[in-house]
């Protein structure tokens, strides 16, 4: 059903098919909320190549420099070893100092540690791909849960969703925003929708044409 009330949107996820629409909705929201803001920065612990200066958000789910607030709408990146939350879970910020984040999930208070995150690339050794580290980086493993991309949102399920697909610009896109919900009244548009914002795999389309 299409939704246009932006406060109660505000504690659903919101999809969006481009980073940049995902990014400006999260930073507003951040903005709106009258208390101290902390920034944390990723460290990096371990680099094979001399040029890899730059921690990029394609490498790696976290925020090189992740800025939070009390009471911020935030995403966790990362299974929990003691299996409190999993990747994409939803929580709210509870507690921010320099060098501590608590976060409230399903009413219980955690306070979250720096985890270590990998980018791995392949070589052929001998006949087989193996995998090798080439840049290991420390951060805490949230974001901030207010809007991300339909892409980084694959693979998640969650029992409201909000999605904008008038702008999805790749085969498959809406569907992946549309089925991340896991129930028909969960699921909100933002913006309505007609037949024009559904694309179709060319070579999909193809094979059930010719199987008919």
């Amino acid at each position: 059903k299409h939704k246009d009330d932006s406060e109660e949107l505000r504690r659903i996820v919101r999809l969006f098919p481009k980073k940049a629409e995902a990014e400006r909705v999260n930073q507003s929201e951040l903005d709106k909320i009258p208390a101290k803001e902390y920034t944390y920065q990723a460290k990096v612990l371990y680099q094979k190549y001399n040029n890899q200066n730059k921690i990029k958000s394609s490498d790696f789910p976290i925020e090189p420099n992740l800025k939070l607030k009390l009471g911020a709408l935030v995403m966790m990146v990362k299974n929990d070893s003691g299996k409190h939350w999993v990747n994409g879970t939803l929580g709210i910020i509870s507690s921010l100092s320099d060098d501590s984040i608590k976060v409230m999930i399903n009413e219980i208070e955690y306070e979250v540690q720096k985890q270590v995150f990998e980018s791995r690339e392949a070589n052929l050794v001998g006949g087989h791909i193996e995998y090798d580290v080439i840049l290991k980086v420390e951060q805490y493993p949230v974001v901030l849960g207010y809007a991300l991309t339909i892409h980084k949102s694959q693979g998640q399920t969650y029992k409201k969703v909000a999605c904008d697909i008038t702008d999805c610009f790749a085969p498959g896109q809406a569907y992946v925003a549309l089925s991340r919900c896991s129930t028909l009244d969960g699921l909100h548009l933002i913006k309505e929708i007609d037949r024009r914002h559904i694309e179709v795999n060319s070579e999909v389309k193809q094979f059930y044409l010719s199987s008919r």
